[in-house]
């Protein structure tokens, strides 16, 4: 529950930069509920993109507190809800898509109405401005956008669907959100789809999750148009498609290649190993030492996957990649491997102070009088969810017996240090940092 919650604010944007802290909970706390109930996630999209009221009432609301300017909320709704980036037609026509000018500024205007209602600043953001905490969203019964580039505003109109009169009253927000989660729309489901799959599977049907266009075809469009129709047939539940994905026999498969297939990593011949997200390592590792992380603002105990808001200071998140949640790409996360990672794994104090830390997983072990073959057992369930090997188990009972063979008054002292090493060397490993 914590990890989606964190994934669908990842793609919403959930921050306190800009919003006020109380607002940011309300948003957050939205979105989770949203999680906790299974919300289908056509009903969930609706909600959001026609949301009113004020924002410590309604978290839905809070999005368009972030997303201000037409043009904006424009290219964000694109690229959340329906994996398009249509960004280039803001100067011209796209390149690569069939998107035009026209068709750009005419989903602009369908954005054009909403207003927001502001009492004091509760607080000031340097580049971003004053913060208000309590934002009144509505519509106004009239109104439109119109850029200087073509002098004359387009008539509302979703991508790919009729126009809208630009004399019909009303929010013409309405009009869009039944568009867009409508079962006939060819990107909605679609989207959600590819952007599940790819959690689970290191890549997506179609890659990058954000680009879905004609010119970028799925790699397997059978397998995804099946998954689409079962998705939507399953009324946009999100469980039962994670549930669909992770009984397949494609998530199922080794990820230790054949000779034949050792260079795919798009057709699903094998898992691809990726590396756990940074939230998600950082935990493991509170986890196993049991030596929980401090998040400054925030009460003790408190996870990462658990911090509705990537602005908390943090180190190792930021290092391990971590989004700043400011566009709604999944590329603004980084998986890639880097020194400063390594550095840090090596010499950094996150995972270091939690291995020395008085009363850690290590110390329990002792005080319960564990013989080194039992921790060993122990360390290796608690890290890599398996028993170790009796070539593994031999080899570090015989590691740990030399340790004691060198130890010095203080003999509970050497020991300790030598399975300190020994938890290391376990969480710095693979098997542990990857999915595999």
């Amino acid at each position: 529950m914590d990890y989606w919650t964190y994934k669908w604010s990842d793609l919403l944007l959930v921050s306190s930069t800009h919003l006020s802290n109380d607002e940011m909970w309300s948003y957050y706390n939205w979105i989770h509920d949203g999680v906790a109930n299974n919300k289908p996630w056509n009903k969930f999209a609706y909600e959001i993109v026609t949301a009113n009221g004020n924002t410590l009432n309604n978290g839905a609301a809070n999005y368009w507190v972030i997303h201000r300017d037409p043009l904006d909320i424009s290219e964000n709704m694109a690229q959340a809800f329906m994996g398009i980036n249509i960004s280039c037609a803001h100067c011209h026509n796209h390149p690569l898509a069939k998107w035009t000018q026209k068709d750009y500024y005419g989903m602009a205007n369908l954005f054009a109405r909403v207003r927001l209602k502001t009492f004091s600043p509760s607080g000031f953001r340097p580049g971003v401005g004053p913060l208000f905490n309590g934002v009144t969203v509505y519509s106004a019964p009239t109104g439109e956008f119109m850029d200087s580039r073509l002098m004359v505003p387009m008539p509302p109109k979703p991508l790919d669907a009729k126009a809208l009169s630009m004399e019909v009253p009303g929010d013409t927000r309405q009009y869009f959100a039944k568009w867009l989660t409508s079962a006939e729309n060819p990107f909605f489901a679609r989207n959600i789809v590819n952007r599940i799959w790819r959690n689970f599977m290191g890549r997506g049907l179609i890659e990058p999750v954000d680009d879905l266009r004609d010119t970028n075809p799925a790699t397997n469009d059978e397998l995804l148009n099946a998954l689409v129709k079962d998705f939507v047939d399953h009324n946009y539940d999100v469980d039962h498609l994670i549930r669909t994905i992770m009984q397949s026999a494609t998530y199922q498969t080794s990820s230790r290649p054949l000779k034949e297939n050792i260079d795919d990593d798009k057709y699903g011949s094998h898992f691809v190993i990726k590396r756990l997200p940074a939230e998600v390592l950082l935990d493991a590792y509170s986890q196993v030492a049991q030596v929980s992380e401090k998040f400054e603002g925030y009460p003790a105990g408190m996870r990462g996957l658990q911090l509705p808001d990537t602005a908390v200071k943090s180190y190792f998140l930021t290092s391990f990649g971590r989004p700043v949640r400011q566009q709604s790409r999944e590329s603004e996360r980084s998986s890639v491997p880097t020194i400063t990672q390594a550095l840090h794994i090596i010499n950094g104090e996150t995972l270091n102070n939690k291995l020395r830390a008085p009363n850690n997983s290590v110390d329990m072990l002792i005080r319960l009088g564990f013989s080194d073959e039992q921790i060993v057992d122990y360390l290796y369930m608690a890290s890599l969810s398996r028993h170790p090997s009796v070539a593994e188990t031999s080899g570090l009972v015989q590691g740990l017996a030399e340790a004691e063979k060198e130890k010095v008054p203080g003999a509970d002292e050497s020991r300790r240090a030598a399975l300190i090493d020994m938890s290391w060397a376990l969480l710095t490993s693979k098997d542990f940092m990857f999915n595999h």
